[in-house]
């Protein structure tokens, strides 16, 4: 079993940037992708209140976007992608 690590910073948030990837991957060894992990953190993040937790619209646009450009990998390009877990 072929395993690739991608890792995309998480300070610097490029969904475009796993699109392409997603694409390399899959046009280079032409098997299925499972992407195993994908998440998105903050400083202090255990000391929000729950409110500020609840109105987290960074994470909302982090994954907005992620989801976005792997659907487009998806149903545009082609790419073959059996999971995606977020955390």
């Amino acid at each position: 079993m072929l395993r690739l690590i991608l890792a995309l910073t998480p300070l610097l948030p490029d969904p475009p940037g796993l699109r392409a990837a997603l694409n390399y991957v899959w046009k280079t060894y032409n098997m299925p992708i499972f992407i195993t992990e994908n998440g998105f953190t903050c400083m202090d993040e255990g000391k929000r209140t729950a409110e500020e937790a609840v109105n987290d619209n960074d994470r909302v646009e982090y994954y907005r976007g992620y989801t976005q450009a792997v659907l487009e990998a998806v149903n545009l390009d082609g790419v073959d992608i059996r999971s995606y877990f977020a955390w």
